[in-house]
């Protein structure tokens, strides 16, 4: 595997292993700025991912734990 930055290329040839992961906020100051509509396309669905697993975050630490082991 070659070292260095991560780019464009290297982010869509494996969407699943993103590092570092961009926050929802960039990702919606990215899609309102991108005037390619193919990009724009790849950066909606990041932000919907991100949204996604935010807010799935948000129910597990919300999510009352058991208390007892069976």
């Amino acid at each position: 595997m070659a070292d260095g930055p991560v780019t464009e290329s290297t982010r869509t040839a494996s969407p699943r292993i993103e590092s570092p992961k961009k926050d929802w906020r960039e990702l919606c100051a990215a899609a309102a700025n991108e005037p390619d509509s193919e990009r724009l396309v790849s950066l909606v669905n990041e932000l919907l991912q991100a949204l996604d697993e935010r807010d799935r975050a948000a129910i597990l630490a919300n999510a009352p734990r058991p208390t007892g082991a069976r």
